[in-house]
Formats: C-alpha cells, sequence, structure tokens
C-alpha cells in the first residue's frame, strides 16, 4: 500500500512520513482523514440542516450582543460561539449517514 492510497494526500518520497504512518494506529489514520477531509453534502437535507445551524448560532450571537456588554467578556462569548458553530458544523458534515 503506497503512502498516497494510505492518506490520500503525500507522495511516496517522503519517507519520514511514511514510516510514521506504517508505525501508527490505521484507525487513528481513517479518524484523522476523516477530520481533515471535505464532507460535501450528500444531499440537500445536510445543506439545510448547516444553514439552520448557522441560523441558530447566529440567534444566540444576537443576545449574546444584547445581554453581555462590550469588553473581553463578550469577546470571549463570541469566540467560543464561533468555536461552537465549527463543531456543530464538523459534526454535521463528518457524520451524514447518522443525519438522514
Amino acid at each position: 500500500m503506497s503512502l498516497k492510497d494510505i492518506t490520500g494526500y503525500f507522495d511516496d518520497d517522503d519517507r519520514a512520513l511514511n514510516a510514521l504512518l506504517m508505525l501508527s494506529d490505521q484507525s487513528f489514520v481513517e479518524d484523522l482523514r476523516n477530520k481533515v477531509k471535505h464532507h460535501p453534502p450528500s444531499h440537500d437535507g445536510i445543506a439545510t440542516k448547516h444553514v439552520e445551524w448557522r441560523e441558530e448560532i447566529f440567534r444566540l450571537g444576537l443576545i449574546i450582543g444584547l445581554l453581555v456588554p462590550k469588553g473581553r467578556e463578550q469577546s470571549v462569548a463570541l469566540t467560543k460561539l464561533e468555536e461552537m458553530m465549527f463543531w456543530g458544523n464538523a459534526g454535521i458534515a463528518r457524520n451524514q449517514s447518522s443525519n438522514d
């Protein structure tokens, strides 16, 4: 099996990476590949879930803007909201078969 077959990204001439992959647990490699690859929506229902998720995140952001005074705390809350949005979108995208 080639390095490109295992990872989908690298050429076989990267010996250090090749050696690392051969030593790694294959389930780790598969999990990492799933985390970093693009997950296009498999159908319109998944795309709709992304839109709905972002709309709810926006609503919560408005509440933060209304209730939390400007300053470090509001900034951190909005940063965590963005993080929540990213994780939610990743969960929707990576687990499409369980989202049907």
